[in-house]
């Protein structure tokens, strides 16, 4: 799904249609204009399974030349069986990064999820991708490091997810769509989880709550997972938050600086990678 970052973000872009990409009300949803893409946010990645299916499964941001941010349930299925491989998954995947002058694919080579993920509840759902070659040249999203509520504040969110809400298209990247998003208080979405209307406990350290996706408003859509959610903090963008999961008519994202520290943790330690932190792709594990 996609946040308005044309107005958000005071950028005029020309030529931002309704064209559906990501999931919204009464064209609360825009296409992104290529060159306003690839110019003022080129950290946005589409994250593809490719052969047989070839189709976009998750959205991320480039946050080093040699790492993607995404979200970990991504890459677990809703149900596993013995034979499940987080590697085999890896294996299957490639970043796809739009520039100026093309497209740009890369390959992961090792998997960092968080440790204390857990798919039922959606707990600290967040992952890393470790890229066998750097992306040099680009540049990366910008992090918020300190935690900030930002309530009442219109946050821009963007994905390469699926075109309709029943999830029944989801090809290779071909339209990146934004749309806007209000920052909500903690209270509805906790007591949400509390009522049992939500995919697991509402976690307000760890967890933005939104505005309930209503006429007008965007809403996040399959393959949105790991999306961006953005604002302009002392004329500079940052990522204050990734799409997890929705409770309700609200859309959860991970609060990206509680996880400032792990973060810098696998930036820092770049050749520690164990099982069942870290899974290996096409470097073996």
């Amino acid at each position: 799904m996609l946040l308005r970052f044309c107005a958000v973000l005071g950028i005029y872009a020309p030529g931002c249609s309704s064209e559906d990409r990501i999931y919204g009300n009464n064209g609360s949803h825009r296409e992104v204009d290529w060159n306003l893409y690839s110019t003022s946010y080129p950290f946005l990645v589409s994250l593809v399974f490719e052969a047989p299916d070839d189709h976009q499964v998750c959205s991320g941001t480039l946050i080093h030349e040699n790492y993607v941010l995404t979200a970990a349930s991504c890459w677990y299925p809703e149900s596993q069986n013995n034979n499940f491989e987080e590697s085999s998954l890896v294996k299957r995947l490639s970043v796809w990064l739009h520039t100026p002058s093309g497209w740009r694919v890369a390959r992961p080579q090792y998997l960092h999820t968080h440790r204390n993920f857990s798919r039922e509840s959606y707990r600290d759902n967040i992952a890393i991708f470790h890229l066998m070659t750097p992306l040099v040249g680009v540049p990366v999203a910008t992090l918020e490091q300190q935690q900030v509520e930002h309530v009442g504040e219109q946050a821009l969110v963007a994905g390469w997810g699926a075109a309709d809400s029943e999830c029944k298209v989801r090809p290779k990247p071909s339209v990146l769509k934004e749309g806007d998003k209000q920052i909500a208080s903690s209270r509805p979405c906790y007591l949400q989880t509390l009522l049992g209307r939500g995919k697991g406990p509402f976690e307000p350290g760890r967890h933005i709550c939104t505005q309930e996706i209503q006429s007008g408003s965007a809403g996040m859509g399959c393959g949105d997972e790991g999306a961006p959610m953005l604002l302009r903090v002392n004329g500079t963008t940052v990522q204050v938050g990734l799409y997890s999961h929705k409770s309700g008519l609200r859309d959860i994202f991970v609060r990206v600086s509680a996880y400032a520290d792990w973060i810098n943790s696998v930036l820092t330690y770049q050749n520690f990678c164990r099982p069942p932190d870290c899974w290996g792709g096409w470097g073996g594990r």
